[in-house]
Parts: structure tokens; sequence; C-alpha cells
């Protein structure tokens, strides 16, 4: 596979997966510290404003961050009043999207654990910035201050967070020690930025039209985000905050995997965009073959997962959490639909596919809204996992017709457009 791009595209790619791993083990030890550190019920409750810090990362995004890294790669860096402008609009979006945090300390019943879960979900909020400065540096090709970026909230965050945590044994002081770490990850992704890239005044006229652009991709993101994580506030609900816990320690294990198709994905996805408008059956069979060696791989993991994950989850977070790894035996088949879904999801935005990529994103948050209260009510955690399952393969099938059979949108964007001009 990795013979369809050129060696450098294929080493980049094998040092950003490396990278990424890194990034995920700092950010695992993390997790597993204040696992360890703290009682089920307020560790749940973290992990609920973990949650909604994490969506509204995205709501603040709403896709600018691929909107812009598509016009600094085709431009060659020469899009400054349009990077202004979106790095305006996303610390807007930020401002709107942190204030509408704030709901969670009411519903999480006004105590120190509610507090501490809307700092920490505060403070991942911020990796908006991160995303953004992280994909217009690799756009232009600044690859290693991208790996930087990329790893930067994690060390930090392994820095401040681990040594706070072992020492406070306080849930708000190590939520606060959270929060500082990801306001200077983003300063510092947002310094290396503005030094390395062309920047002036924003052009507020560019506004409407980076958000015309944008909000399709950005909303499909925030739905494919809240479907796949809504149980975890429906168990706040309606059973428990140890549960949610269970939940989450689950999740966070099978979630590192997903650097695999990231991997596959980059160097799939632009041997593919150059095949889809010029040879139609060869993309077909390209697209058939990433996706059954995807699979394969995804089988692979949940075979792992489904045998040692309970002792992976005693051994790293606690004899409690061993449920984590048992949940993993129905949880972790979303690593095969997932895996495939996500190379699907590269060849729909390859097509000009994001708006039904919305519509598919918006259906499943809705049955997922509909699904879990009813599948937690009646089997609780196994209930929630097989809704997560049963999601995945109606994503599945949803993007493969389109993706195999569909014929690709035409007209890109030229370098005017990309600048706001007519």
């Amino acid at each position: 596979m990795v013979g369809i791009l050129r060696r450098p595209a294929a080493q980049r790619t094998g040092l950003r997966l490396a990278v990424e791993l890194a990034a995920r083990a700092l950010q695992l030890m993390v997790l597993i510290t204040v696992a360890r550190t703290f009682d089920e019920e307020s560790f749940g409750a973290l992990m609920v404003g973990a949650t909604a810090g994490l969506i509204a990362a995205q709501v603040a995004d709403l896709g600018l961050t691929l909107v812009i890294g598509a016009d600094v790669a085709r431009a060659g860096r020469h899009v400054p009043a349009l990077l202004t402008t979106a790095l305006l609009l996303k610390t807007v979006l930020w401002g709107i999207s942190a204030c509408l945090l704030m709901v969670l300390h009411p519903l999480l019943g006004s105590g120190e654990a509610a507090t501490g879960a809307v700092i920490l979900a505060s403070a991942l909020s911020f990796d908006t910035f991160v995303q953004f400065s992280a994909g217009a540096l690799r756009a232009a090709g600044f690859f290693k201050l991208d790996w930087f970026v990329a790893v930067l909230p994690r060390a930090l965050a392994s820095a401040i967070v681990i040594p706070t945590a072992l020492l406070a044994h306080d849930i708000i002081t190590v939520a606060l020690a959270w929060f500082v770490a990801a306001a200077l990850a983003a300063a510092g992704s947002v310094v290396v930025l503005v030094r390395n890239l062309s920047m002036v005044a924003p052009d507020l006229r560019l506004i409407s039209m980076l958000l015309h652009r944008a909000w399709p991709i950005g909303a499909s993101i925030v739905a494919g985000m809240a479907y796949t994580r809504m149980a975890v506030f429906f168990l706040e609900g309606i059973r428990s905050r140890d549960e949610v816990a269970v939940y989450v320690v689950a999740l966070r294990l099978i979630e590192p995997a997903y650097v695999l198709p990231a991997a596959a994905g980059a160097i799939f996805y632009p041997a593919y965009a150059r095949l889809v408008g010029n040879d139609a059956e060869a993309a077909r069979s390209q697209l058939r073959r990433w996706t059954l060696a995807i699979a394969a791989i995804g089988g692979a993991l949940y075979a792992a997962a489904a045998l040692g994950g309970e002792w992976v989850a005693s051994a790293l977070f606690g004899e409690f959490y061993g449920d984590s790894g048992v949940l993993l035996r129905v949880l972790g088949l979303v690593l095969i639909p997932g895996f495939v879904s996500y190379l699907l999801n590269q060849a729909l935005i390859a097509k000009g596919m994001a708006r039904y990529n919305l519509l598919v994103m918006g259906f499943l948050l809705l049955v997922s809204i509909a699904a879990n209260p009813i599948a937690i009510q009646g089997w609780g955690l196994v209930g929630a996992a097989w809704v997560a399952v049963i999601l995945e393969v109606i994503l599945l099938a949803a993007f493969w017709r389109r993706a195999v059979h569909r014929r690709p949108v035409s007209g890109l964007r030229d370098r005017g457009e990309l600048e706001g001009r007519p």
C-alpha cells in the first residue's frame, strides 16, 4: 500500500503515527493517574466533563481546521487573511462553547465533583486551537512543527497534572492544573502558527464564506463525536457515575487504536483523491482493497481486546475497572466497522460529499438519543455497548454505497475563491 506514495510521504506518515502513539500514551498515563487518585464516582463525574469538553472543542472548530488546511495546501501558504479570519472566528466560537459548558455544573449536582468536571471540560475545549494550528502547519509542509504542536498538550498535561494529582488528591486542584496545561498548550500552538505562517489583519467579509464552507463538515464531526459518546450522558442520568467510569475507561482503551486508520487514511486519501476524478474503476478497486485490509486489522485488534481486555484494564486502572475489559467483548466490536467507516469517510470527502456525511451523522445522533435510554434502562452498560456497535454497522452501510457507487461532486475552488475574491 505504501508504494502508492513516494517514500518521503510514507516516512512522514510513519513518523506521524509514532508521534500520535506517543501522545496517546502520555494521555493514557494522565488518565490512569487520575483514575487511581480518585474514587470511581469522582472519576465518573470528571469523565462526563471530559466528554463534554471534547465535543465543545469540535463545536468551536466547526470544520474550520479542514477547510483552512485544504486552502493552505492548495494556495501554497498564501492565504493570510483567510487564516487570521478563521482564527478569530474560532476564538468567538470557543467563547460561546465555553459558556455553554457552564450548564454542566447544576446538572452534575453543583458539588466539588461538578466544579471539577466543568473546569476539566473547559480545559479540553482548548484543544480546538491545537487542532487548528497543527492542521494549518501540516498543510503548509511544516511537518515537524505539526508533530510538536500535536504532542504539546499531552506532554504539558503529563508534566503538570500527574504530579498535581499525586500530591494534592483534590479534584478541583487537579482540574485547575489540567486547565493551566491546556491553556498553555493552546497558546503555544497559536504562537508557533503565527511565527511560521503569514498573518495579516482579519477580513470580516470572509466570515460568511468560511461559515458557509465549513459548517457542513463541522456539524457532521460534532454529530459524529456526539453520537459515539451520548451513552456517557445517559449513564450519568439513568444509572450511576461508577458505570460512567467503567464505560469511559473501556472507550479510552479502544480509542488509541484509531491512530491506525488515521495513518492509513493519510496514505490512502491523496492517492484516492487523484484517482477518483480520472479513473472511477481504479478508485473503486483501490477502495475495496484498503477497506478489506483495514477491516482485517480491526478484527485482529478486537480479538486481542476481547481476550486480554480485562487483564489490561485491571492492571492499568485498578481492579474495579476489570469490568471495563469485560465490556470490551461487546464494545470492541466497533473497531471492525469503525475502521472501515473511517476510510469510507475519507473517500466521501474526496468525492465532495460532506453534506451527505452531515445527514448520516445527524441521523445516527438521533438514533443514539432514542436508543441509548431504552438500552441503558434495560441492560445497563452492555445495552450501551450494543447500541454503539449497531450504530457503527449502520454508518458502515450508509457510507459504503455512496463511497463505492456515487460519482464525485465536481468543482474545486480556484485560488481567487480561496482568498475570498469573486
